[in-house]
Protein backbone atom coordinates (compact mmCIF):
# COMPACT_ATOMS: atom_id res chain seq x y z
CA UNK A 1 0.00 0.00 0.00
CA UNK A 2 3.17 1.97 0.65
CA UNK A 3 6.09 2.96 -1.59
CA UNK A 4 8.14 4.78 1.33
CA UNK A 5 8.05 4.74 5.12
CA UNK A 6 10.11 7.05 7.08
CA UNK A 7 10.44 8.34 10.82
CA UNK A 8 10.68 11.95 11.27
CA UNK A 9 11.72 14.47 13.88
CA UNK A 10 13.31 18.07 14.26
CA UNK A 11 16.61 16.17 12.95
CA UNK A 12 15.86 15.36 9.24
CA UNK A 13 12.62 16.93 8.36
CA UNK A 14 14.90 19.39 6.19
CA UNK A 15 16.03 16.54 3.90
CA UNK A 16 12.90 16.52 2.07
CA UNK A 17 14.06 18.93 -0.68
CA UNK A 18 12.61 20.08 -3.56
CA UNK A 19 14.73 17.70 -5.45
CA UNK A 20 13.32 15.45 -3.85
CA UNK A 21 9.79 16.43 -4.04
CA UNK A 22 9.91 16.17 -8.00
CA UNK A 23 11.56 12.99 -7.73
CA UNK A 24 8.20 11.68 -5.42
CA UNK A 25 6.28 13.33 -7.93
CA UNK A 26 7.53 11.44 -10.46
CA UNK A 27 6.34 8.41 -9.44
CA UNK A 28 3.08 7.23 -8.11
CA UNK A 29 3.89 7.27 -4.27
CA UNK A 30 2.28 6.91 -1.36
CA UNK A 31 4.36 7.94 1.89
CA UNK A 32 3.79 6.51 5.32
CA UNK A 33 5.07 9.58 8.03
CA UNK A 34 5.43 8.83 11.40
CA UNK A 35 6.98 10.44 14.15
CA UNK A 36 7.01 10.04 17.85
CA UNK A 37 4.47 12.37 19.86
CA UNK A 38 7.43 15.22 21.54
CA UNK A 39 8.69 15.35 17.68
CA UNK A 40 5.24 15.25 16.35
CA UNK A 41 4.85 18.79 18.48
CA UNK A 42 7.46 20.72 16.64
CA UNK A 43 6.34 22.61 13.54
CA UNK A 44 8.82 21.20 10.72
CA UNK A 45 7.33 18.01 11.49
CA UNK A 46 3.71 19.21 11.41
CA UNK A 47 5.05 20.85 7.85
CA UNK A 48 6.43 17.77 6.49
CA UNK A 49 2.50 16.30 5.66
CA UNK A 50 2.06 20.18 4.20
CA UNK A 51 4.80 20.07 1.73
CA UNK A 52 3.86 16.35 0.47
CA UNK A 53 0.36 17.90 0.13
CA UNK A 54 1.25 20.83 -1.34
CA UNK A 55 3.50 18.47 -3.96
CA UNK A 56 0.26 16.46 -3.85
CA UNK A 57 1.96 13.31 -3.42
CA UNK A 58 -0.68 11.18 -1.03
CA UNK A 59 0.77 10.30 2.60
CA UNK A 60 -0.46 9.55 6.00
CA UNK A 61 1.13 10.33 8.98
CA UNK A 62 0.95 8.40 12.35
CA UNK A 63 2.80 9.22 16.01
CA UNK A 64 3.18 6.69 18.89
CA UNK A 65 3.47 7.83 22.19
CA UNK A 66 7.44 8.80 23.12
CA UNK A 67 10.13 11.27 22.86
CA UNK A 68 13.13 11.98 20.86
CA UNK A 69 15.05 8.96 21.26
CA UNK A 70 16.08 5.20 20.19
CA UNK A 71 13.01 3.63 22.01
CA UNK A 72 10.29 5.20 20.86
CA UNK A 73 11.73 4.71 16.62
CA UNK A 74 12.14 1.15 17.43
CA UNK A 75 8.32 1.15 18.68
CA UNK A 76 7.66 3.37 15.52
CA UNK A 77 9.22 0.41 13.56
CA UNK A 78 7.37 -2.23 15.49
CA UNK A 79 3.84 -0.54 15.24
CA UNK A 80 3.92 0.18 10.93
CA UNK A 81 5.52 -3.12 10.33
CA UNK A 82 2.62 -5.04 12.71
CA UNK A 83 0.18 -3.13 11.54
CA UNK A 84 0.68 -1.81 7.60
CA UNK A 85 3.26 -3.96 6.22
CA UNK A 86 2.91 -7.49 7.24
CA UNK A 87 -0.10 -7.54 8.83
CA UNK A 88 -1.21 -11.20 9.11
CA UNK A 89 -3.87 -12.56 6.51
CA UNK A 90 -6.60 -13.55 9.20
CA UNK A 91 -6.96 -17.56 9.08
CA UNK A 92 -11.03 -18.75 8.11
CA UNK A 93 -12.07 -20.83 10.76
CA UNK A 94 -11.95 -24.48 10.25
CA UNK A 95 -15.22 -25.92 8.98
CA UNK A 96 -17.53 -27.25 11.64
CA UNK A 97 -16.73 -31.03 12.24
CA UNK A 98 -19.88 -32.97 11.42
CA UNK A 99 -21.19 -36.48 12.08
CA UNK A 100 -22.37 -37.22 7.98
CA UNK A 101 -25.05 -39.72 9.43
CA UNK A 102 -26.11 -37.32 11.85
CA UNK A 103 -29.03 -34.93 10.20
CA UNK A 104 -29.58 -31.10 11.36
CA UNK A 105 -32.61 -32.12 12.15
CA UNK A 106 -32.55 -35.67 14.00
CA UNK A 107 -34.02 -35.37 17.91
CA UNK A 108 -30.42 -36.96 18.68
CA UNK A 109 -28.49 -33.98 17.29
CA UNK A 110 -27.75 -31.77 20.09
CA UNK A 111 -27.56 -35.08 22.30
CA UNK A 112 -24.75 -36.45 19.79
CA UNK A 113 -22.93 -33.42 19.75
CA UNK A 114 -22.90 -32.57 23.30
CA UNK A 115 -21.70 -36.27 24.04
CA UNK A 116 -18.86 -35.77 21.50
CA UNK A 117 -17.96 -32.34 22.82
CA UNK A 118 -17.98 -33.61 26.48
CA UNK A 119 -15.46 -36.67 25.92
CA UNK A 120 -18.48 -39.06 26.38
CA UNK A 121 -18.17 -41.35 23.53
CA UNK A 122 -17.04 -40.49 19.64
CA UNK A 123 -18.30 -41.67 16.25
CA UNK A 124 -17.55 -45.23 15.50
CA UNK A 125 -15.24 -43.33 12.80
CA UNK A 126 -13.96 -40.09 12.23
CA UNK A 127 -17.23 -39.23 10.28
CA UNK A 128 -19.84 -41.01 11.32
CA UNK A 129 -22.08 -41.76 14.50
CA UNK A 130 -24.00 -44.98 13.81
CA UNK A 131 -26.61 -43.37 15.57
CA UNK A 132 -29.17 -46.55 15.10
CA UNK A 133 -26.73 -48.89 15.94
CA UNK A 134 -27.69 -51.17 19.43
CA UNK A 135 -25.51 -50.40 21.69
CA UNK A 136 -23.35 -52.84 23.75
CA UNK A 137 -23.16 -53.51 27.24
CA UNK A 138 -19.30 -51.96 27.28
CA UNK A 139 -20.69 -49.06 25.24
CA UNK A 140 -23.27 -48.24 27.96
CA UNK A 141 -21.27 -48.50 31.18
CA UNK A 142 -18.46 -46.60 29.66
CA UNK A 143 -20.78 -43.33 28.25
CA UNK A 144 -22.16 -43.70 31.64
CA UNK A 145 -18.73 -43.58 33.81
CA UNK A 146 -17.79 -40.24 31.58
CA UNK A 147 -20.80 -38.40 31.93
CA UNK A 148 -20.36 -39.06 35.93
CA UNK A 149 -16.60 -37.57 35.32
CA UNK A 150 -14.98 -40.90 35.40
CA UNK A 151 -14.97 -41.26 39.33
CA UNK A 152 -11.99 -43.24 40.88
CA UNK A 153 -12.47 -46.93 41.55
CA UNK A 154 -13.05 -47.43 45.03
CA UNK A 155 -10.29 -49.29 47.00
CA UNK A 156 -10.10 -52.93 47.10
CA UNK A 157 -12.28 -53.50 43.79
CA UNK A 158 -12.03 -56.60 42.27
CA UNK A 159 -12.49 -58.09 38.94
CA UNK A 160 -14.60 -60.99 39.21
CA UNK A 161 -15.46 -61.30 35.39
CA UNK A 162 -12.94 -63.23 33.16
CA UNK A 163 -14.31 -61.50 30.17
CA UNK A 164 -13.51 -57.89 31.27
CA UNK A 165 -9.30 -57.66 30.72
CA UNK A 166 -7.32 -55.23 31.98
CA UNK A 167 -6.60 -52.41 29.43
CA UNK A 168 -9.78 -52.63 27.45
CA UNK A 169 -11.21 -49.31 26.83
CA UNK A 170 -14.11 -50.52 29.44
CA UNK A 171 -12.35 -51.83 32.21
CA UNK A 172 -12.26 -48.99 34.41
CA UNK A 173 -16.18 -48.21 33.44
CA UNK A 174 -17.17 -51.75 34.28
CA UNK A 175 -15.73 -52.27 37.50
CA UNK A 176 -16.83 -49.10 38.81
CA UNK A 177 -20.49 -49.52 37.50
CA UNK A 178 -20.30 -52.88 39.76
CA UNK A 179 -19.38 -51.11 42.14
CA UNK A 180 -21.56 -48.71 42.40
CA UNK A 181 -24.56 -50.84 42.33
CA UNK A 182 -25.26 -49.66 38.32
CA UNK A 183 -25.29 -52.87 36.99
CA UNK A 184 -24.17 -56.37 37.63
CA UNK A 185 -22.95 -59.20 34.99
CA UNK A 186 -24.85 -61.52 33.48
CA UNK A 187 -23.27 -64.35 35.33
CA UNK A 188 -20.57 -64.38 38.83
CA UNK A 189 -17.83 -64.32 36.24
CA UNK A 190 -19.17 -62.86 32.88
CA UNK A 191 -20.36 -59.66 32.24
CA UNK A 192 -20.82 -60.14 28.54
CA UNK A 193 -19.34 -56.77 27.14
CA UNK A 194 -20.27 -57.34 23.56
CA UNK A 195 -23.78 -58.04 24.37
CA UNK A 196 -26.89 -55.86 23.38
CA UNK A 197 -28.82 -53.52 25.84
CA UNK A 198 -32.07 -52.91 25.79
CA UNK A 199 -34.51 -49.98 26.96
CA UNK A 200 -35.48 -51.27 29.93
CA UNK A 201 -31.70 -52.36 31.27
CA UNK A 202 -30.47 -48.37 30.21
CA UNK A 203 -32.96 -46.43 32.12
CA UNK A 204 -32.34 -48.93 34.85
CA UNK A 205 -28.98 -48.05 34.59
CA UNK A 206 -29.43 -44.18 34.94
CA UNK A 207 -32.00 -44.71 37.62
CA UNK A 208 -29.10 -47.06 40.06
CA UNK A 209 -26.69 -44.07 39.56
CA UNK A 210 -29.29 -41.54 40.83
CA UNK A 211 -29.59 -43.80 44.09
CA UNK A 212 -33.20 -45.01 42.74
CA UNK A 213 -35.35 -41.78 43.96
CA UNK A 214 -39.28 -42.95 43.91
CA UNK A 215 -41.40 -41.60 41.11
CA UNK A 216 -44.50 -39.81 41.98
CA UNK A 217 -46.47 -40.57 38.92
CA UNK A 218 -48.64 -43.70 37.73
CA UNK A 219 -47.42 -46.07 35.10
CA UNK A 220 -49.08 -45.56 32.08
CA UNK A 221 -47.22 -47.99 29.83
CA UNK A 222 -49.25 -51.32 29.20
CA UNK A 223 -45.67 -53.07 28.32
CA UNK A 224 -44.25 -52.35 31.89
CA UNK A 225 -45.33 -54.91 34.51
CA UNK A 226 -45.77 -53.21 37.36
CA UNK A 227 -43.76 -56.02 39.27
CA UNK A 228 -40.91 -55.81 36.84
CA UNK A 229 -37.62 -54.73 37.99
CA UNK A 230 -37.57 -51.70 35.62
CA UNK A 231 -41.36 -50.14 36.60
CA UNK A 232 -39.50 -48.12 38.76
CA UNK A 233 -36.94 -46.83 36.92
CA UNK A 234 -39.19 -46.15 33.54
CA UNK A 235 -41.54 -44.01 35.80
CA UNK A 236 -38.66 -42.40 37.10
CA UNK A 237 -37.27 -41.62 34.03
CA UNK A 238 -40.79 -40.32 32.23
CA UNK A 239 -41.03 -38.12 35.50
CA UNK A 240 -37.96 -36.67 34.70
CA UNK A 241 -38.27 -36.12 31.06
CA UNK A 242 -35.54 -38.70 30.39
CA UNK A 243 -37.83 -40.73 28.07
CA UNK A 244 -41.52 -40.37 26.94
CA UNK A 245 -41.65 -44.20 25.74
CA UNK A 246 -42.16 -45.20 21.93
CA UNK A 247 -45.68 -44.03 21.97
CA UNK A 248 -48.28 -42.64 24.98
CA UNK A 249 -49.12 -46.19 25.69
CA UNK A 250 -45.85 -48.29 24.97
CA UNK A 251 -42.09 -47.99 26.27
CA UNK A 252 -40.73 -51.47 24.46
CA UNK A 253 -38.22 -52.23 27.59
CA UNK A 254 -37.22 -55.09 25.45
CA UNK A 255 -36.25 -53.33 22.77
CA UNK A 256 -32.53 -52.77 21.87
CA UNK A 257 -31.17 -49.35 22.83
CA UNK A 258 -29.62 -47.13 20.22
CA UNK A 259 -26.50 -45.07 20.69
CA UNK A 260 -29.00 -42.21 20.09
CA UNK A 261 -31.27 -42.86 22.17
CA UNK A 262 -28.27 -43.72 24.96
CA UNK A 263 -26.82 -39.80 24.33
CA UNK A 264 -30.18 -38.43 24.26
CA UNK A 265 -31.07 -40.07 27.64
CA UNK A 266 -27.72 -38.93 28.71
CA UNK A 267 -28.29 -35.37 28.11
CA UNK A 268 -31.38 -35.27 30.01
CA UNK A 269 -29.62 -36.32 32.80
CA UNK A 270 -26.59 -34.60 33.13
CA UNK A 271 -27.19 -31.22 30.95
CA UNK A 272 -30.51 -30.60 31.70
Amino acid sequence: EFSYFGIWSYANVNGLTDEVLERLQGEENHILCAAGTWDSLLSPVQNFSAKLDGAEIPNEMITVPGAHDWETWQQIYAYAAETFFFKAEEEEPPAPWRFVDVPEDAYYYDAVYWAADQGITNGVDADHFAPNRDATRAETVTMLYRAAGEPEIPAGTVNPFTDVKEGAYYYNAVLWAVAEGVTNGTSATTFSPDDTVTRAQVVTFLHRLNKTPAATIENEFTDVPANAYYADAVNWAVEEGITKGVSKTAFAPNDNCLRCQIVTFLQRNFAE
